[in-house]
Formats: structure tokens, sequence, C-alpha cells
């Protein structure tokens, strides 16, 4: 099981069109997790938001393997371009599912 939930994140970061909170940073899905495990780390500064918000499925498959070390990189990999691609598409629903079973799978 991992440290971070879906439901969590969406309660934290403002992703998609709908999402109008102002007080959330706004990210893709992909740029939730990575704002969150940053955030818990050292804290969000200007720079940091700027630089994960929008991760490239690379630098979130990265982000991955570290919050699931249980899983291969290589399906880690495949996990997030399938994420970013969804996000790209507006399929949010499917990429914040795909994110959740990238992140309690035990492969």
């Amino acid at each position: 099981m991992s440290d971070f939930s879906v439901e969590d994140l969406q309660k934290t970061y403002r992703v998609g069109p709908f999402s109008t909170d102002e007080n959330k940073i706004e990210c893709s899905v992909g740029g939730a997790l990575c704002l969150e495990m940053l955030s818990r780390a050292r804290g969000l500064t200007e720079e940091i938001v700027s630089y994960a918000s929008f991760p490239s499925a690379v630098l979130l498959a990265d982000f991955l393997a570290i919050a699931n070390s249980r899983c291969g990189e290589a399906l880690l990999l495949d996990y997030a371009n399938d994420i970013f691609q969804a996000t790209a598409e507006g399929k949010l629903d499917e990429a914040w599912d795909l994110l959740d079973q990238a992140l309690n799978e035990d492969n």
C-alpha cells in the first residue's frame, strides 16, 4: 500500500478545467503526485511548483518508482505514459484510476 492516495491528492490539488478552487495549486494528475512528494520532502517553492506541476512521463515514472518501490520500473514507465496521455486527452477519471493502480501495483 502506498503512502499516497488519489483521494487525498484530489482534495489537495486543482486538476482539470472544472476545478476552480483558487486556493489549490493547478497541476496535471501526475503533477499532483510529484508536488505532494516534494511538499513532504522539502516544502513547495515557486521554483518547485513550476518544475513539477506538469511533469513529463519520464519524470513521473521516476516519482512513481519512489512512491511504489514494489513495482518494476518498466511497468511504472508504462503507467506514467498512460497517465500522461489520458491527462492530455482530458480523460481525467481514467488518469486518476491509472495513478491509483500505479501506486498500488505489487509486481
